[in-house]
C-alpha cells in the first residue's frame, strides 16, 4: 500500500507540475500548441473527413481553438481532482467526506493561483471562467473517485453494511 501512496503524489505533483509548465508558457506559445490541435481536428487529421468531430458550423460562432483550451483546462483538473482524492484515501484514515473537502479546498486554491501566476506570464491574463472550468472538472474528477472507491474499495462487513 504504501507503493501505492506514493504512486499517487507522485501523479499528483506530475499533474500540478504540468499546469505550472503550461501556465509559463508565454501567451502566443500556448496559443500556437492549441491552434495546431484545433487545426487537426477541424482538418480531419486525427478524425477521418467523412466522420469530422466538429460540425464546420460548431465553429463559425465560436473559436475551435476556444474549445479545445477549454477542454484542456477541465481535463486536467479532472485528473487532479480523481488522484488529489486517492492520494488522500491512501494516505490518510479519515472519512470520505474530509477526503473530498480536502481535495475540492486544495485543486479550487491550485486553480486560482494558477490564474494569478498567469497575471505575471507575457501574453497570458488570469481568468475567472478558468478557475470555474477548473474547479468544475476537479469536482467531477473527485466524485468520480469517490463513486469508483465506494464501488471497488468497500468490503462487507460483519452486519451486511459496508465499512
Amino acid at each position: 500500500m504504501k507503493f501505492i501512496k506514493y504512486l499517487l503524489w507522485i501523479i499528483v505533483i506530475f499533474i500540478m507540475a504540468i499546469i505550472f509548465v503550461f501556465s509559463s508558457q508565454e501567451g502566443e506559445k500556448s496559443d500556437s500548441i492549441s491552434e495546431k490541435i484545433s487545426v487537426a481536428i477541424s482538418d480531419g487529421k486525427y478524425v477521418p473527413k467523412d466522420k469530422p468531430l466538429v460540425k464546420k458550423e460548431w465553429t463559425d460562432n465560436w473559436s475551435l481553438n476556444a474549445v479545445v483550451r477549454k477542454s484542456a483546462h477541465f481535463s486536467i483538473y479532472l485528473f487532479l481532482g480523481f488522484f488529489m482524492f486517492f492520494a488522500l484515501k491512501f494516505s490518510f484514515s479519515k472519512k470520505d467526506y474530509a477526503y473530498v473537502a480536502i481535495a475540492v479546498l486544495v485543486c479550487l486554491i491550485y486553480a486560482v493561483s494558477d490564474e494569478i501566476h498567469q497575471l505575471f506570464t507575457e501574453g497570458r491574463s488570469g481568468n475567472m471562467k478558468d478557475v470555474l472550468i477548473d474547479f468544475s472538472g476537479s469536482s467531477i474528477g473527485i466524485f468520480f473517485a469517490l463513486s469508483l472507491k465506494n464501488k471497488f474499495l468497500n468490503k462487507p462487513t460483519l452486519n451486511g453494511g459496508r465499512k
